[in-house]
């Protein structure tokens, strides 16, 4: 028992670890006109994620309608994102906050992913919720979102959470 709880603090320390080191960089450059946070992909067609901040960059993904994304800085009207693991240049046109969209949509993890008692990477990791499952989205705090599955709560990161209809 108390090997199994170790190994279990030991995945999560490793999580964070990689957490920070993927999220430290870019947190800095949003302005109050556009907060950081989760957005949400609104068109009804499918956007697309470029290399630059203009119609003619090569895309690199294309978006679903319901897809999130996390927020980082703007530029020309155009918002750079991460979307699981990568990032682009979206037009600010088809994203929506995620606080805005359906409040009682469904969402889904595209991986699996850790649960966390509070919205940051080194609270407590008391489960993690299988890549498909459904969740609905309580409330938001930065890059963050409360889920509720299965009438359970707890905090996860945005860019891995996927609307589904």
């Amino acid at each position: 028992m108390k090997l199994a709880k170790m190994i279990r603090r030991m995945l999560c320390l490793a999580m964070v670890a990689a957490l920070i080191l993927c999220t430290a960089a870019p947190a800095l450059a949003a302005s109050a006109k556009n907060p950081h946070g989760a957005y949400v992909v609104a068109t009804s067609g499918r956007s697309r994620l470029r290399v630059r901040s203009s119609a003619n960059g090569a895309v690199v993904d294309h978006l679903s309608r319901g897809t999130i994304v996390v927020y980082r800085y703007s530029k020309k009207g155009w918002w750079y994102v991460d979307y699981r693991g990568g990032s682009g240049y979206v037009d600010r046109r088809y994203l929506w906050s995620v606080e805005n969209s359906t409040s009682k949509a469904k969402y889904a993890p595209v991986d699996n992913l850790w649960v966390h008692t509070k919205a940051n990477v080194d609270s407590w990791c008391y489960g993690k919720l299988k890549a498909g499952k459904q969740v609905t989205i309580e409330k938001q705090s930065g890059t963050w979102v409360l889920i509720n599955y299965k009438g359970h709560t707890g905090w996860v990161s945005s860019k891995y959470l996927r609307r589904v209809k």
